[in-house]
């Protein structure tokens, strides 16, 4: 393809030419090469030889690094910009791969012709100022990649101990099962010392966890910050689980699909077992939520949330099965709710009061 005549005002769109007057350009353009490159032809390969510089007049290039077994692009230049400087001023080989994103036109310097004008020296101090420019921010960028690098590593020495963590506190549930069908047949799961127990158990690993990955506790809903909304959603969510385990434990007792408890306040006697289990529910939604949850988000990155408050659930329900598998579905199911909620407001007190109702009117309803 025969070269095309190049203007002085192209020339000056280029930043190290823009300090040369026209009559410079014009002794310019006599040591002035072109290259054409079609879509994907590459212009030189890295490790090659050359010591030009190349000034883009038309198109784009891609600079590629090549490695065991493909070629990443590891940047892009377009119309208007130069590449191939460090080749230029050091005559090193070629740090990377140059090839054609679309169509492209060319201007090549190189070094020897270059030095023979009179004014090459100012071209060569604006090459080393761009060259400069360029490392400063690929050192730039190297500092932010091996930062990271570090915080992804630290995450996943994090979800280590998170994951082990998880399967101590699985067997101790299935432990604290075992023991109550097989040794422990006298003590009620319903009991005030129970609950005390099994918080216990559920709370203080979590809280020795939550010191040793340096989890901020506004992090996991112990905060201020949305409380109203969160305590407003919380109560009309509670009055209409009210209304639906009413209802729904009135037809499950029509249909005799399932033998529940009579329906009777007496299941919240004695009279500090509503308070107690207040502080008990607040407990678990500090687990369940604000700690499982929580971790489940920020070890999976999960945007949307679903997995978190899923598995978070199917956690939280399998602590219940000492209860049965009918607390443990109902638990689940609650937990779905109990999770949308708390990530709405990343606020603990509309979920435990909804969770403290759920509970009580299960109570009540002879559903537990």
């Amino acid at each position: 393809m025969a070269e095309r005549e190049i203007s002085v005002d192209e020339l000056k769109q280029f930043s190290i030419l823009n300090s040369l007057n026209p009559a410079e350009l014009q002794a310019l353009k006599g040591i002035l090469g072109q290259v054409t490159l079609n879509t994907g032809e590459i212009l030189f390969k890295e490790g090659e030889a050359s010591n030009e510089i190349y000034l883009i007049l038309e198109g784009c290039v891609e600079i590629c690094k090549t490695g065991s077994q493909e070629t990443f692009v590891i940047a892009e230049n377009k119309t208007g910009e130069v590449f191939g400087e460090l080749a230029f001023l050091d005559g090193s080989p070629r740090s990377a791969q140059v090839r054609a994103a679309n169509a492209c036109c060319l201007l090549v310097i190189e070094k020897e012709p270059l030095y023979t004008l009179p004014f090459c020296h100012r071209i060569v101090e604006k090459i080393a100022k761009i060259s400069s420019e360029k490392l400063r921010e690929s050192a730039s960028d190297l500092v932010g990649s091996l930062e990271k690098q570090i915080e992804t590593v630290k995450t996943q020495n994090d979800f280590g101990q998170f994951f082990i963590y998880i399967l101590s506190l699985m067997a101790i549930g299935m432990i604290v099962n075992n023991l109550l069908h097989t040794y422990l047949t006298d003590i009620s799961p319903y009991s005030l010392g129970f609950f005390v127990f099994y918080s216990l158990i559920l709370l203080l690993p979590s809280l020795l966890i939550v010191w040793k990955l340096k989890m901020p506790m506004a992090s996991m809903g112990m905060t201020m910050e949305n409380w109203k909304q969160s305590l407003i959603e919380g109560a009309g969510l509670s009055i209409l689980i009210i209304v639906l385990f009413t209802g729904a434990s009135a037809i499950v007792r029509h249909l005799g699909i399932w033998n529940l408890k009579p329906f009777s306040f007496a299941a919240l006697s004695p009279w500090y077992m509503p308070p107690i289990y207040l502080l008990h529910t607040a407990a678990q939604e500090l687990f369940s939520r604000g700690f499982l949850q929580t971790a489940f988000e920020r070890f999976f990155n999960d945007k949307t949330g679903v997995r978190s408050i899923g598995f978070a659930a199917l956690l939280f329900a399998l602590f219940h099965i000492h209860f049965g598998i009918g607390a443990v579905a109902i638990t689940f199911i609650s937990s779905l709710v109990f999770g949308s909620l708390y990530r709405r407001h990343k606020n603990l007190v509309g979920v435990s009061i909804l969770h403290y109702v759920a509970g009580v009117w299960a109570f009540v309803c002879g559903a537990m």
